[in-house]
């Protein structure tokens, strides 16, 4: 109901209006329906007010105080907001479409049905609303704090949560597709069966997120915190994960073709039955982590660290596992493998034209480490078994042999097994420079070997 006499009191301006109100504390002005179009009502205070029905378009009601208040299926369309207190205010089936909300106080408030479309809410408070059946499209919730934020069948089109607090927040089964969640703290949130496909991630902390059945296919993760988070047949596929920290975090099952894991840190993470076909794991950390029955075929392995690692029935055929750090530790049981690649691209076939027999990639790869000496040019025998022979004295290696010798596209491939207790970077960079220092000082013996005859034989002409 509309008290026009109340109305008339609010037209004469802020100052007065506020101080009537507190000088009256006992009377609860009434103002449904008003019509306070383009109106200057700046840090007013309507705290307890029934504005239910009011048309506030484009008035500027920045820094007012609506605790408490009724605003439902209020009119704030283009109206600036911006610092109002709307603690537990109501504003159910409210259009609030286009009007600034930025650094406003919504904690608690029941936006159910409201409209927000292209509305500023960046660094609102928001924690504990309700956002049922709410349209936020093209919303800018940048920097928000939605902690806890009850959200169902909310519209979330073309919106974003760069930065914003969503930690302990259900968003259980919502399509998030599009959305800009950079740097967004979703951490202890209810994310299960949550649509993230081509969502942008980046730094975004998800620990100890409930990511289950979640759709991530595409997604950005750049450098994302994922800590403990609970990814269990959640679908990654080409998803970037490029830094991210997934230190034991759960994806039993998921699906990760051909994701980007590069750098990323996977310390005790559970990975059985997941497909990680063609999946990019070059210089990340999988120290500990189960990978009990997964899909690493045609993986990127190079530079992993893998002390620990559990391998076991794992389809590894056609990965690259160049310099890659396993140990006495590493689980390499049940292996399914045809072979491998000792170099990127493809190169150095491991086994060179014949594939792995039952049981012997364990055999290969646990007993001892290997180094891959490759020739283009024609082996000076004599300069390597020196080489060899000054390494085992100087680092007392005893078990230092060659395993094989292949050829592959005119390079010969010398294949020599080393101790895994052996930095094997180190010694295979030190048996190649020595390899080279040993030709040079041949070349060098041979010289000086070749102009001592020529003198000698001079000598011999000359006395003839």
């Amino acid at each position: 109901m509309l008290n026009r006499k109340h109305l008339v009191m609010l037209k004469q301006g802020v100052n007065i209006w506020n101080r009537w109100r507190w000088d009256n504390p006992e009377i609860i002005p009434e103002l449904v329906g008003a019509d306070l179009k383009l109106f200057m009502l700046i840090g007013a205070d309507f705290s307890g007010v029934d504005l239910s029905y009011v048309n506030l378009s484009r008035a500027n009601v920045s820094g007012a105080d609506f605790r408490d208040a009724v605003l439902v299926k209020a009119n704030f369309k283009g109206a600036n907001l911006s610092g109002a207190n709307l603690s537990k205010v109501n504003l159910s089936e409210a259009n609030l479409e286009g009007c600034d909300l930025s650094q406003a106080k919504l904690a608690k408030a029941n936006l159910s049905k409201a409209d927000l479309t292209g509305a500023d809410l960046s660094g609102a408070i928001l924690s504990r609303a309700i956002l049922s059946n709410t349209i936020l499209n093209s919303a800018n919730l940048i920097g928000a704090n939605l902690c806890r934020t009850i959200f169902s069948q909310t519209s979330f089109r073309d919106i974003s949560l760069d930065a914003a607090n969503l930690s302990g927040t259900n968003l259980s089964g919502i399509n998030l597709s599009g959305v800009n969640l950079s740097h967004a703290n979703l951490s202890k949130a209810n994310l299960s069966e949550t649509n993230f496909s081509m969502v942008d991630l980046t730094g975004a902390d998800l620990s100890a997120a409930n990511l289950s059945r979640a759709k991530l296919n595409g997604a950005n993760l750049n450098g994302a915190k994922l800590i403990s988070a609970n990814l269990r047949y959640s679908e990654l596929q080409g998803a970037s994960l490029s830094q991210a920290n997934l230190t034991a975090a759960d994806l039993c099952g998921a699906e990760m073709r051909e994701a980007n894991l590069q750098y990323a840190v996977l310390v005790q993470a559970n990975l059985p039955n997941a497909n990680l076909y063609r999946v990019e794991l070059q210089d990340a950390d999988i120290t500990c982590a189960n990978f009990f029955n997964s899909n690493l075929s045609e993986a990127n392995l190079t530079r992993v660290q893998a002390t620990g690692t559990n391998f076991t029935g794992v389809n590894i055929s056609g990965a690259c596992v160049e310099k890659w750090h396993i140990d006495a530790l590493t689980k390499l049981d049940d292996i399914d493998a045809s072979h491998v690649y000792l170099k990127r691209n493809q190169q150095e076939r491991c086994p060179f034209r014949r594939n792995f027999q039952a049981g012997e990639f364990s055999l290969y790869f646990q007993t001892s480490q290997t180094i891959n000496l490759s020739f283009s040019e024609i082996i000076d025998w004599q300069a390597l078994w020196i080489s060899i022979q000054k390494l085992t004295t100087l680092t007392n290696i005893s078990n230092l042999h060659i395993k094989s010798i292949e050829n592959d596209n005119n390079n010969l491939i010398i294949r020599l097994s080393i101790p895994y207790a052996v930095d094997i970077h180190n010694v295979e960079t030190w048996l190649w420079n020595e390899y080279q220092n040993t030709l040079q000082m041949q070349k060098s013996a041979n010289h000086r070997q070749s102009s001592s005859n020529l003198i000698d034989t001079i000598k011999i002409l000359g006395t003839k």
